[in-house]
C-alpha cells in the first residue's frame, strides 16, 4: 500500500528535490529512491505566496525580488521526512535542482545560488542548491561538466562562483515515462504517497512525442518535475564504488537517516548514589538535527 504523503518508506537510500520555476509561482516536488532506480513520489505542493517581515502573505514573482526565491530553502531545502517504521528518525534532502528559468529570472535565481552558498547550503563543498536549465535536443541527461557562472548580468565579476547545468531535458522526459510503464516492484518502478491530487499525477501526461518532438498539450510540471529529479539523482553520483551502502556509519551525510529524539539506550545510568541532574532545557528541533 502507498505511504502516507510526506513520509517515506524505509527502502528509500536518499532524497531530491525539484523545483520548476514560474512567473508567479514555484512548483516543487520530493522524491525518494533506492538503488536501483526506484522511486517514490514523497509530496508535490504549488508555492504562490510567502510571508512578509510585516506578517502579511504577498504573492511571488521571481523575476522581482530575490527574497522569494530564499523561501525555497526552508520551504523545500530545509524539509526532512519521517521514516514509516522507525518512530523519531527523519531523511533530509540531499540536493535541491532548481529551474533557473528563461532570461527573465536566471540572473534572480543565480544570485538566490549564490546566497544559499554563503548561508552554508553545502555538504563539505558541495552545494546543495543544483540549478539547471533545460535543453531540448540530442543531448546527454546531465552533462559532464555544469557551467561556470562567475559574472553577473552586467559581465562583472562575483563571488561565490557557481555552476549551472544544461540538462537533456528530451531524454528525461522519455526516460520519465518508460518507468512509469514499469510494473511488480522491478528496478525503475515509480510509486506515489497516499492523496496525491490527481492533477498532479495528469502532469507526467501534459506533452506528448510526436513526430519526433514534445508538444504540450496541458499542464506538464510534474513531467519536469521527475525529470529535473532524476537530474539531481545522477548529481549525486550513488552508483560509484567508494560509497559503501551496507556500513550507515561510512554512508555520505546526504543519505544518513537522522534520529530526532535520543533513545532510552542512548543515555547512560547515572553514578550510584550520585544526585539526578537538572534536567538540560528542551533543544528545538533545529538543535536536535545539528
Amino acid at each position: 500500500s502507498a505511504v502516507l504523503r510526506g513520509t517515506i518508506p524505509q527502502q528509500v537510500k536518499f532524497i531530491t528535490a525539484s523545483v520548476d520555476t514560474g512567473g508567479r509561482k514555484f512548483d516543487a516536488a520530493w522524491i525518494g529512491w533506492d538503488l536501483e532506480g526506484r522511486s517514490w513520489i514523497i509530496d508535490r505542493v504549488t508555492i504562490r505566496q510567502r510571508m512578509h517581515d510585516d506578517g502579511v502573505l504577498r504573492d511571488i514573482h521571481t523575476g522581482g525580488s530575490v527574497d522569494d526565491w530564499m523561501m525555497l530553502l526552508p520551504e523545500v531545502l530545509d524539509r526532512k521526512f519521517p521514516i514509516e517504521g522507525r518512530p523519531g528518525w527523519v531523511m533530509p534532502v540531499a540536493a535541491m535542482v532548481v529551474d533557473s528559468g528563461d532570461g527573465n529570472v536566471t540572473e534572480k535565481a543565480r544570485a538566490f545560488a549564490r546566497r544559499a552558498d554563503l548561508a552554508g547550503y553545502k555538504w563539505g563543498g558541495w552545494s546543495k542548491v543544483k540549478l539547471i536549465k533545460g535543453v531540448a535536443g540530442k543531448r546527454p541527461m546531465l552533462p559532464d561538466a555544469p557551467r561556470k557562472i562567475d559574472k553577473d548580468e552586467n559581465a562583472k565579476p562575483v563571488a561565490p562562483v557557481i555552476f549551472e547545468y544544461s540538462l537533456g531535458v528530451d531524454k528525461l522526459k522519455e526516460l520519465t515515462l518508460e518507468r512509469l510503464a514499469v510494473t511488480d516492484d522491478a528496478p525503475g518502478q515509480v510509486q506515489f504517497c497516499a492523496e496525491l491530487e490527481g492533477r498532479y499525477i495528469d502532469e507526467f501526461f501534459g506533452e506528448s512525442l510526436i513526430d519526433g518532438k514534445w508538444t504540450r498539450s496541458g499542464p506538464n510540471e510534474m513531467l519536469d518535475l521527475f525529470g529535473y529529479a532524476e537530474a539531481g539523482r545522477l548529481m549525486l553520483k550513488p552508483d560509484r564504488k567508494d560509497l559503501n551502502w551496507s556500513d550507515a556509519n561510512k554512508l555520505p551525510p546526504w543519505a544518513r537517516a537522522v534520529c530526532l529524539e535520543p533513545e532510552v539506550g542512548d543515555l547512560p545510568p547515572p553514578a550510584q548514589g550520585s544526585a539526578q541532574p537538572a534536567a538540560e532545557k528542551p533543544k528545538s528541533l533545529f538543535e536536535r538535527f545539528d
